[in-house]
């Protein structure tokens, strides 16, 4: 047998045919997780939020936005059917349309490219190219940035180092800082806003203010009259809060008044003085007011501003001269006199339209005066009726419901009248409508809302009521510069929008230096309840309140 030594063992050989492969895997396992960390580091670096928005603001601006998640309000905002109400082929209506249509990215670039909030602000209200920009992206979003950039649709402009990008076609600048996103229109604008230094940027404190005010809200707006150029400024601040709804737009105003309007107006500016206002007229245009003090006091403190500020004449002040018993009275003007000086601090105030059959279009007014009654019922003792036919006889006439009247040249539509009811007194422009306002349930009412003033009017009825009344003028040659085809020119996108409208609706008060209001505007009416027009309208005003 062959002494040679024989190794009949493979093992060793199998095993290393086995481990190749698994230690080439480890070879690049071993050299591609550094460079995926690595990767990864990058990434989250140049991804970082690293410079605050608020930075890039000036404490100088006159106005400022704040929307919250704005890809999604976007819907919410443009689904409105408010937005009818601009005319058609308008710049503005041009405007609304392409920025309501499809994006021309995908939506969910759009919502890494604006992530949170939204900050839109302006040092001039002259000047739309003013607008800054800023939005917060997503790490995605800054990535998907880098490579729009270098797609060819942006254009580098370096600005001494600032590495602006220009979008030509859109006709926009733009930066990134960080997470943060500035665009604008002017380029000026853009560095402006770059080299901002941090002595004249917002503070935070002041921002982080506007994020909790804006809320879930679609639109928040201040407006900051420190830096607007005015001689005389009625606010320090002022606030608006904008809601849209498919069928309405609702708007909460807050504002303080300066030192100096409340020094001037203050005396104007009472709280009011009962819970609740009083029902309005269910009229074309309705106003409900509460002065807050008594009505002679209001015009004693009116006269006292008008000759300080020129604001009102006062020959207008001291044209009416309370009468005493005992006077003549041989017009209507003491009666009147005497009913404002005993009226309280709550008033209403209401427009019907028009008749169309008097001489001219007469106008259809009525007025509410809550007072005593007795001071002026014996003022009618001193009517004295002139005997024998007059040319012109204003001397006013008392029927047997104590209805005083004066016997105008036209019809019944153009006798100005005065007529008690439970509370006070009427005074109307009318002599039908006085009497049959005078035993409605609407005159003792509540508006069930407190407030200086309510406002409410229906677009519809009161722009149908004026165009009619212009077209009886123009086709009489007495509305000057409009024949009745001009005027028809003119007056059908009025009538075409009011078509639109139900109802716009104010609701607001002061007190203690700062203003309250709330707006609605309606573009259909509302479910029909058995509560009062007015009172749901202030109710779902009330409910906007955040």
């Amino acid at each position: 047998m062959s002494e040679a030594v024989r190794n009949y063992s493979w093992g060793a050989s199998s095993s290393r045919r086995r481990r190749g492969p698994r230690n080439q895997g480890s070879r690049i396992a071993r050299f591609f997780l550094p460079v995926l960390l690595a990767a990864l580091a990058w990434v989250f670096w140049i991804t970082r939020d690293n410079y605050a928005m608020e930075r890039f603001i000036s404490r100088d601006r006159v106005y400022e936005a704040y929307i919250n998640n704005i890809v999604a309000r976007r819907h919410d905002v443009f689904q409105s059917n408010i937005w009818r109400l601009l005319p058609e082929g308008s710049q503005a209506r041009e405007a609304i349309n392409s920025v309501s249509g499809k994006l021309p990215v995908p939506e969910w670039l759009v919502n890494n490219l604006s992530a949170g909030l939204c900050h839109i602000s302006g040092t001039s209200f002259d000047r739309p190219e003013d607008i800054l920009v800023a939005t917060r992206m997503t790490r995605i979003g800054c990535l998907a940035e880098r490579i729009i950039r270098r797609l060819g649709a942006v254009t580098d402009d370096f600005s001494g180092g600032l590495k602006l990008r220009h979008i030509s076609e859109a006709g926009l600048y733009y930066a990134v800082r960080g997470r943060t996103l500035l665009f604008a229109v002017s380029r000026n604008r853009l560095i402006r806003a770059l080299t901002l230094a941090e002595t004249d940027a917002l503070e935070q404190s002041e921002f982080k203010e506007g994020i909790r005010m804006a809320g879930g809200e679609d639109i928040y707006c201040r407006l900051i009259p420190d830096s607007i150029s005015m001689a005389s400024k009625p606010f320090d601040k002022l606030d608006l809060v904008v809601r849209f709804e498919e069928d309405s737009v609702r708007m909460l105003v807050q504002g303080d008044f300066s030192t100096d309007f409340q020094e001037n107006y203050g005396v104007l500016l009472r709280a009011p003085s009962e819970p609740s206002l009083p029902a309005p007229f269910a009229a074309n245009a309705s106003i409900a007011l509460d002065l807050g003090q008594p009505l002679a006091k209001f015009i004693e403190a009116l006269s006292h501003v008008s000759l300080e500020t020129g604001m009102i004449p006062q020959w207008l002040l001291n044209t009416y001269k309370p009468a005493q018993a005992g006077d003549i009275i041989v017009s209507m003007e003491p009666l009147v006199a005497a009913v404002l000086a005993e009226s309280g601090p709550r008033i209403r105030i209401g427009w019907f339209g028009f008749d169309h059959l008097e001489m001219v279009p007469a106008p259809l007014l009525a007025s509410t005066f809550e007072t005593g009654q007795e001071g002026v019922l014996m003022l009618y003792d001193g009517i004295i009726v002139p005997q024998g036919p007059k040319e012109i006889d204003l001397v006013p006439r008392v029927d047997q419901d104590m209805v005083v009247h004066v016997p105008f040249v036209g019809g019944p539509n153009l006798k100005p009248t005065l007529a008690p009811f439970s509370d006070g007194f009427i005074l109307s422009s009318s002599y039908p409508l006085a009497a049959a306002l005078k035993n409605t349930p609407e005159l003792t009412g509540e508006l069930n809302q407190n407030g200086n003033i309510y406002v409410s009017i229906k677009p519809r009825e009161a722009v149908r009521s004026l165009a009619n009344a212009a077209r009886e003028l123009a086709f009489s040659g007495l509305l000057k510069g409009y024949t009745p085809e001009s005027l028809e020119a003119a007056a059908t996108p009025w009538v075409t929008t009011s078509e639109s409208l139900s109802d716009l609706v104010l609701l607001a008060s002061w007190s203690e230096g700062k203003l309250n209001a709330q707006v609605r505007i309606s573009m259909h009416p509302g479910t029909l309840t058995t509560t009062p027009q007015a009172e749901q309208d202030a109710t779902a005003i009330e409910s906007t309140a955040p």
